[in-house]
């Protein structure tokens, strides 16, 4: 497994794990006791943090070598091998959507399916452009692209930028609530 996709076990230093657990780390804090889907949950750190602080998080991932290092690496998880696209969604209150949205031709799609159940979301993306480089990536984001695409659906109530070690802009996260007219 590449080193990257491992960052749990990443060296406390490395800043690739600093900002992932930040994101992790707050949605944990602000979620706690809720039901929340963790979308692209790779090998399941992330959902074991957010069960950890109080949530009821189930993690998906449509990779099933990673749902399945998930299991043996956080056992007590609730992993699923699923698609953002067509995960039912009944039940959640939230969900968590790290590094996920520009992997999606059709990441509207995914907002527009929230029920109005899902009442939160906490997303990030990179705000550099990575189509074209990363042959995983399919859609690019802007800020004001990404706070447009989240307030379509909910109303922004925290946002913060990432920087990366040139000290440039590199995500965006932000953590929405349901709009009234959602």
């Amino acid at each position: 497994m590449p080193e990257w996709m491992n960052i749990a076990e990443l060296a406390v230093e490395q800043p690739e794990k600093r900002i992932h657990m930040e994101r992790y780390e707050y949605a944990a804090s602000v979620l706690s006791g809720k039901r929340v889907l963790d979308c692209a949950c790779g090998m399941g750190y992330g959902t074991a943090i957010l069960a950890s602080a109080g949530c009821r998080p189930t993690g998906i991932d449509i990779d099933p070598a990673a749902i399945s290092l998930a299991h043996q690496k956080y056992p007590t998880g609730d992993y699923v091998v699923a698609d953002a696209y067509a995960v039912p969604l009944d039940g959640y209150e939230a969900v968590v959507s790290f590094e996920t949205l520009e992997h999606l031709e059709g990441p509207q799609q995914v907002i527009n399916r929230l029920p109005e159940n899902v009442t939160e979301i906490i997303a990030s993306v990179p705000i550099r452009p990575t189509v074209g480089w990363n042959p995983w990536h399919k859609s690019d984001f802007t800020k004001e692209s990404f706070r447009d695409l989240i307030r379509s659906r909910f109303e922004i109530v925290h946002e913060w930028g990432q920087l990366w070690v040139d000290g440039a802009d590199l995500y965006l996260v932000i953590h929405g609530r349901r709009n009234a007219a959602a």
